[in-house]
């Protein structure tokens, strides 16, 4: 397999076993001994293997994980057991998946080949999506443009190519995004959509994306995409409450519910 794999350990023996592992697979290697981004930076790899065996190679890590340059590159972390605190560390760190000592050089290879199959699945759904949705940053892409919505179009966005290809009908539409908020009715629901039309679709009398079913409600058809996945092994508020977990109960504000799901 023709993927470059950078791997950082501070430790010989862990970063040599890493290292004679991926490449019996084929996997081109360059290994690293420090966490400087002048040299961890030469080269475009297509996943970092980081050997964080202590709290002070995951402060020198994260210096260099933050910086621009390694943005979207999936990050397997090693760790010296599989204790609750590093699996947190490792989460928190930004580890799309993470692997513990002793590991065997089968076991390495899997997590390093579902980490490049899932960027690649990713990269591709990413790139051929007519929306693309951040729930957590509340962002929309359309057509590669990222455009401006209230947060109650967002919600009404997101929810609809949630169940993309499903008909839905006004009241479910408004008991799902709208809530317990006053003063709303079925109108209030086709009124939004006019809006939401004249932001995604370059022809609003003729729209291909969102679609009305007479006399049944709305349809998603665009190709939809999420990214910006949660914190896992983060229980802080800000990690386990999405925007679109918001709840608008009154006219006169917006109350916050507390929602665990973490997936998009």
């Amino acid at each position: 397999m023709e993927c470059l794999i950078f791997v950082v350990d501070s430790q010989p023996k862990c970063r040599e076993l890493i290292c004679s592992s991926l490449e019996s697979t084929n996997f081109t290697v360059r290994s690293f001994s420090d966490f400087e981004p002048e040299t961890v930076g030469l080269g475009s790899p297509s996943l970092i293997v980081f050997g964080l065996h202590s709290e002070s190679h995951f402060a020198l890590a994260r210096k260099v994980v933050d910086g621009a340059m390694f943005s979207g590159i999936p990050r397997l972390v090693v760790t010296d057991d599989s204790s609750q605190e590093n699996r947190l560390r490792a989460f928190n760190f930004g580890a799309d998946d993470w692997i513990y000592k002793p590991f065997s050089p089968p076991q390495l290879v899997f997590r390093v080949e579902a980490l490049l199959r899932e960027a690649s699945q990713s990269n591709h759904s990413m790139a051929t999506a007519d929306i693309l949705i951040d729930s957590w940053a509340m962002r929309l892409c359309v057509r590669g443009s990222e455009i401006m919505t209230t947060t109650l179009e967002f919600r009404l966005v997101e929810y609809l190519a949630r169940h993309r290809g499903q008909v839905l009908t006004r009241d479910v539409l408004l008991d799902a995004v709208w809530g317990n908020m006053r003063f709303v009715n079925p109108r209030s629901v086709d009124a939004c959509i006019a809006r939401i039309r004249e932001k995604i679709e370059l022809d609003r009398t003729h729209p291909t994306m969102l679609k009305t079913v007479r006399g049944a409600g709305y349809r998603m058809d665009a190709i939809t995409a999420w990214q910006s996945a949660p914190s896992e092994g983060c229980g802080c508020p800000a990690c386990t409450t999405r925007i679109d977990a918001l709840r608008m109960d009154s006219p006169g504000g917006i109350r916050r519910k507390i929602s665990v799901e973490t997936s998009t």
